[in-house]
């Protein structure tokens, strides 16, 4: 068990998470959520583009971008190429964000970055990315950060 993570306030939404597949002491682990209908794991991060979350947020809800912060804005139109058009509060889980399940081999993901059409992608983390969840078997809040710390959301995508 690791130290106990809180999410933050604010999120940018990158698309939806589809499978991610995990490297641990006993081997790998994939997490899949293509079965769903609809596609309720969100792929999101914070506003610096450092830290990557999947969140099972089955409820959302259309609210206003007023008070959306400078730093959230960028990193959207960095990952995107797009201004901002809209924002969405999600409802999920308050369970504590603290069980190490390894880390970050495989990242498949749907969003319309760079095109504004989804698409399929699949990103092949070379750097040490842990993978820390709010439970070790059905986890819904996951995040994923560089060890050390770096940027994991540019331009080109996801890195690291």
């Amino acid at each position: 068990m690791s130290t106990a993570h809180n999410l933050p306030v604010h999120f940018v939404l990158l698309g939806v998470a589809l499978e991610l597949v995990i490297r641990h002491k006993r081997g790998k682990r994939t997490l899949s959520w293509l079965k769903e209908t609809p596609k309720r794991h969100a792929f999101l991060c914070d506003p610096d583009g450092s830290t990557l979350y999947i969140l099972h947020a089955p409820e959302s809800r259309t609210v206003s971008t007023r008070g959306f912060p400078r730093e959230a804005s960028a990193t959207w139109k960095k990952w995107s190429g797009f201004g901002v058009d809209g924002a969405a509060s999600l409802t999920v889980s308050d369970s504590a964000i603290a069980h190490l399940l390894g880390y970050a081999e495989i990242l498949r993901y749907r969003s319309d970055k760079w095109t504004g059409r989804d698409a399929g992608y699949e990103h092949k983390f070379t750097g040490l990315v842990r993978v820390i969840a709010d439970s070790k078997t059905k986890p819904s809040k996951i995040l994923m950060q560089s060890v050390p710390p770096v940027r994991l959301v540019t331009v080109r995508g996801i890195v690291g």
